[in-house]
């Protein structure tokens, strides 16, 4: 016996090692990961309430500063007529108007054209509003293609919001109202304006960033100021653009801005202007990777300890094992009579045990071993003895072509087709032995036998005349002399006179053979129906029934096996007459090559390319292609 060394690279404890470090590894990085991932959503869910709740906030402190100046504006522009010089009463009016206010310090009134001619009507300031808000009358001028624009959105919405930014100066919110009843006026429309420190807006400071622009996008008011002074708008924000489109007040969204994710939401406000807020998600969840960090901690604290553990005790596992491994040793150089030492009461001593008993045993194996691979072997030498009782796949001569097919279920089959010719006469038989394997192939080998002791008295023996019942009674006899009823055959012989124009024919329960008779450019299908018992069934079956049938030039003779259309694919269905014929008869047209190339490669792809055949598989199909002239 050669004697292979074998080098243990990786040891059992270092493998214990690894593999309870591993174990744990991946239980902490799983308890980590479902960890931080359930606190990150969780804080999400958590982060887009409190940024709605900042949204609403941010959004009635708006509102309940800039409502107030708008009614105070409809209130100021309706104390005089615009269309008349404004007298003293008026104007003292104006200015006690003006000096109950907290929010706005300046009211001013324009006559505005559309084509963009401005008229001032009046100008009155609250001093002490003006002062604490870090402003003066004089800073605050609106230029006319300001008050156009204005004009413009006035028209649509009777109230319109703009930002009026100067460097070096607070940032001012506009609340323009106009008499849009006037607007035809030919001297311009009445447009009135206050202003507003726009710092003073938003006076809830969130965790987010707070933004209030209007309904185009222009910035009104902000938590960040850089924001307003910055010469853009909200039009390119992701979050802007989503409360845009929405058809709902409010709504929350994740986002991403120069490959950062954000966390926003929006809520748009009667008055026009919508309320953004956003917050940098990694601040968000900042608390939830803090926890992962942690958590990392732990996992690494517990694979220290699994490893050490693992050190401590794999030697009272490995030990057993390396007793197991000598003894192992000792039989691979060819000693049988070695016996193990491990007498622990675990699963390695079980392993042990039967190691002791399968030692005594591997003679007994290795001589069964030989004795299958020579029947293997012989089962090969039958496999091929019967490959030759199969004719060639394909025969031709003048008057006919033949095309057959054998494709057996394992090394030895059960079918068997064959053909002699003599003079004008062809003699076709198939025949399928019960079951398949040695015992159906020695069936099949007798019945070739006795096909050939009948092709030779045809020959030879001008007396014996070519009747499929006779030689079906002969072959029947054959049959069960050799097998005695324990294997019967289903056999068909068929005899094709070229002179009569007939094929007279014997079927002992063989699948019925299809004639595909040529009428012009179509065929019509004739079966050959069984007459009779099966051979080998009976000892005497006396002579069985002839029938006949006339065939021509360019008629095509199919033969075939139950096991084509007995075949079972891997779901359990069977492949079916009713295909089997729809193969056939679109293949016609390219002769018996074509149905036998056809049927091979339907069937074959219907059983699938791993699944064995159920039951062998015999194919022929026969044309007339000459009639011999008489």
């Amino acid at each position: 016996m050669e004697q292979q060394n074998f080098r243990v690279k990786l040891s059992l404890g270092t493998k214990l090692v690894l593999s309870l470090s591993l174990l744990f590894l991946t239980i902490v990085g799983f308890l980590s990961y479902s960890a931080v991932k359930l606190v990150i959503t969780d804080k999400e869910a958590y982060t887009y309430q409190l940024l709605s709740m900042e949204a609403y906030i941010a959004g009635q402190d708006f509102s309940e500063k800039v409502r107030p100046a708008v009614d105070n504006l409809r209130l100021y522009l309706t104390t005089f007529d615009p269309r008349l010089p404004i007298n003293a009463t008026q104007t003292e009016n104006l200015k006690n108007l003006v000096k109950t206010q907290q929010e706005a310090g300046l009211f001013v009134s324009y006559l505005v054209k559309a084509d963009g001619t401005v008229t001032l009507l009046t100008k009155d300031a609250n001093e002490e509003v003006l002062i604490k808000s870090g402003i003066t009358a004089e800073q605050v001028v609106v230029d006319p293609p300001t008050l156009l624009r204005l004009r413009s959105k006035l028209i649509e919405s009777g109230f319109a919001f703009e930002t009026l930014l100067k460097s070096g100066m607070t940032p001012v919110l506009i609340i323009a109202f106009g008499d849009t009843g006037l607007k035809d006026y030919e001297k311009g429309m009445p447009v009135a304006l206050n202003f507003i420190d726009a710092r003073t807006l938003i006076s809830h400071k969130g965790q987010g960033e707070i933004t209030i622009a209007s309904a185009d996008g222009k910035f009104l008011a902000s938590t960040e100021l850089n924001r307003l002074f910055g010469g853009s708008d909200a039009t390119g924000d992701p979050i802007f653009q989503g409360a845009s489109t929405a058809k709902i007040g409010s709504g929350t969204r994740e986002f991403e801005i120069g490959g950062k994710a954000f966390l926003g939401s929006f809520r748009k406000l009667p008055l026009g202007p919508i309320v953004l807020t956003q917050l940098e998600k990694r601040k968000a969840v900042a608390a939830a990777y803090t926890m992962g960090e942690r958590l990392t901690l732990l996992g690494i604290i517990s694979i220290i300890a699994a490893i050490l553990f693992a050190v401590v005790f794999s030697g009272s596992i490995t030990k057993p094992l390396k007793l197991l491994t000598i003894a192992t040793a000792a039989v691979a150089k060819g000693d049988f009579s070695v016996k193990s030492k491990v007498k622990t009461s675990d699963e390695v001593g079980a392993l042990a045990f039967s190691f002791d008993i399968m030692s005594k045993k591997i003679q007994e194996l290795i001589v069964d071993s030989v004795q299958k691979a020579h029947l293997q072997e012989e089962l090969k030498v039958a496999a091929a003895v019967q490959e030759s009782l199969i004719p060639p796949p394909e025969y031709r001569d003048e008057e006919f072509e033949i095309i057959g097919s054998y494709q057996s279920a394992s090394e030895c089959g059960g079918d068997w087709w064959g053909f002699f010719r003599i003079k004008n006469k062809l003699c076709v038989m198939i025949a399928d032995a019960t079951g398949h394997g040695v015992p159906s192939a020695l069936i099949t080998a007798s019945a070739r036998s006795c096909f050939s002791v009948l092709a030779k008295l045809a020959q030879e023996k001008p007396f014996f005349r070519l009747s499929p019942g006779e030689m079906m009674s002969y072959t029947n006899r054959v049959v069960f002399d050799a097998a005695m009823t324990k294997i019967m055959m289903t056999f068909f012989i068929g005899v094709i006179d070229l002179e009569t124009k007939t094929i007279t024919y014997a079927n002992a329960g063989h699948n019925p053979p299809w004639l595909f008779r040529k009428t012009g450019e179509k065929y019509q299908l004739k079966s050959l129906m069984p007459k009779g018992n099966r051979v080998g069934e009976v000892e005497d079956s006396g002579n069985y029934e002839e029938m006949a049938a006339p065939i021509d030039e360019g008629d095509i003779l199919v033969l075939y096996t139950d096991g084509l259309m007995e075949n079972k694919n891997v779901e359990g269905e069977q492949y079916g007459k009713k295909r089997v014929k729809e193969v056939v008869e679109g293949a016609l047209s390219g002769g018996p090559r074509g149905v036998i190339d056809a049927l091979k490669v339907a069937y074959m792809k219907f059983n699938g390319p791993v699944k064995t055949l159920d039951d062998d598989v015999t194919l022929a199909s026969i044309r007339i292609h000459k009639m011999p002239v008489v």
